[in-house]
C-alpha cells in the first residue's frame, strides 16, 4: 500500500456513488461464506457509514446526500415492512431479521449517523428497533428476534453478542435507556465468565449460557472439525472488533476497570502475531480478511487496547492494514472486492477502517 488508508476510503466512497440505487440502497452481498440471500439493508448501513465519513472528511455535500439517501431507505417500508424490525435475509429456513448481527449493523449507523447529524429520528428509530430485544439475566444473553417483532430464541453466536451488546449500550447511553443499558453493562460485566477457549487466544464460535445448559456449547467442545476452526479462527478478527468498539465508544464504564476484558483481548491478540499473517489470502471462502477484513479489526484493538505488549503489537499495526488493502482491493473497481467470495459484502465493509486512529 504506497497511498495512506485515507485515500482508498474516499475513492471507495466515489466508487459507492456510482453503486447507490434509485431507492437509496446499495447492491447487496450474500453474507460471505454464509451464501445466503440479502436484502440490501445490510451493505446500505455499512455505506452509510463510509459517505458520512467521507463527507465529513472532504467537506463536500455529495457524500452526506448519499450518506442522507441511505438512511431514507433504512427508514422505509421496504426495510422494515412491518415496522418492527429490519429485514436483512431472504434465505430459506433463517430468520429475515439475520440473528442479532442484522440489526446490530444497521443500529450502528443509524446511531452514528444521528449522532454527528443530530437526527432524533435515526436514534428513535434505532432505539424502537433495540427495545424490542429481551435480555435474559439469568443466562446473560440476548434473544433474537423475527421482523414482525416477536420474541424467537437465544443467540448463541460470541461476535453477534458482543457487538450487539456494544451498539446498545452506545444507543443507551446517548439516550438514557435505562434497560437497554443495564442490560448491555450486565452482558460486558459477566461475559469472561462465558467465554470458552477452543485452544490458547482461540475462543469457540459459540458463547456459554449461564445457569443454563446450552446444547450449541456442548456440541462445538465435542467437535474439532474443519468447520468448526475455520469459524473460530475466522471470527476472532470479528470478535475483537465488537470489543473494540465497546473500548472506542464507552471507555469509561466500570466492567474495564477489573481487567478481565483485557485480558481476553491480549490472548487473541497474541495468538494472532504468533500466526502472522493470520491466514492472509487463504481462500476466497474464508470468514478472515475476505469476509471479516481481519487487517482493520486486529489493528482497531491494537489501537485501544494498551498493555506490554503494545510496542510489540505496534510494529504489526501497519502491515495489517497494508494487507487488507493490497491483497483485497482494486485499483481499477476502487473497492475492496478482490479475492473473495462476496465482493459486494466485503466493498461495504471497508467502512470498518473509518473506526482506526490512522485516519481520526
Amino acid at each position: 500500500m504506497t497511498k495512506p488508508l485515507l485515500f482508498f476510503l474516499l475513492e471507495s466512497a466515489k466508487a459507492g456513488l456510482e453503486l447507490q440505487r434509485e431507492d437509496g440502497s446499495m447492491p447487496p452481498g450474500h453474507n460471505g461464506p454464509w451464501n445466503h440471500v440479502d436484502t440490501p439493508v445490510r451493505t446500505t448501513s455499512h455505506w452509510a457509514i463510509l459517505f458520512s465519513f467521507a463527507g465529513n472528511v472532504a467537506n463536500d455535500h455529495i457524500f452526506q446526500n448519499a450518506c442522507k439517501r441511505c438512511c431514507d431507505y433504512l427508514l422505509s417500508k421496504s426495510a422494515r415492512p412491518l415496522g418492527k424490525a429490519f429485514f436483512c435475509r431472504k434465505e430459506g429456513g433463517k430468520d429475515h431479521t439475520n440473528n442479532l448481527i442484522g440489526q446490530a449493523w444497521v443500529i450502528e449507523a443509524l446511531v452514528d449517523i444521528g449522532l454527528q447529524n443530530t437526527d432524533e429520528s435515526l436514534l428513535q428509530c434505532a432505539l424502537d428497533v433495540a427495545a424490542l430485544h429481551k435480555f435474559d439475566k439469568e443466562t446473560n444473553l440476548w434473544r433474537r428476534i423475527e421482523i414482525d417483532g416477536t420474541d424467537k430464541a437465544y443467540c448463541w453466536t460470541l461476535n453477534q453478542q458482543i457487538m450487539f451488546s456494544a451498539v446498545i449500550l452506545k444507543l443507551s447511553i446517548l439516550t438514557n435507556e435505562y434497560r437497554l443499558y443495564n442490560a448491555s453493562n450486565t452482558f460486558f460485566n459477566r461475559f469472561h465468565e462465558q467465554l470458552r477457549w477452543k485452544s490458547k487466544g482461540l475462543p469457540f464460535h459459540h458463547i456459554n449460557a449461564l445457569n443454563k445448559a446450552n446444547i450449541f456449547f456442548r456440541i462445538g467442545e465435542c467437535l474439532t472439525g474443519r468447520w468448526w476452526n475455520k469459524l473460530s479462527f475466522g471470527y476472532m478478527p470479528f470478535v475483537l472488533y465488537g470489543l473494540s468498539l465497546a473500548k472506542k465508544w464507552c471507555p469509561d464504564q466500570n466492567f474495564w476497570q477489573n481487567g478481565h476484558i483485557d485480558r481476553i483481548v491480549q490472548e487473541m491478540l497474541s495468538l494472532a502475531i504468533r500466526n502472522f499473517p493470520y491466514g492472509h489470502l487463504e481462500a476466497r471462502d474464508s470468514f478472515r480478511w475476505a469476509y471479516n477484513p481481519a487487517g482493520f479489526e486486529l489493528a482497531l484493538a491494537i489501537d485501544f487496547f494498551k498493555d506490554k505488549n503494545q510496542e510489540k503489537y505496534r510494529r504489526y499495526y501497519n502491515d495489517l492494514i497494508n494487507l487488507q488493502i493490497d491483497g483485497y482491493y482494486c485499483n481499477k473497481r476502487k473497492l475492496m472486492c478482490l479475492n473473495t467470495f462476496d465482493p459486494m459484502t466485503l466493498s461495504a465493509r471497508i467502512y470498518e477502517a473509518t473506526r482506526l486512529q490512522e485516519v481520526n
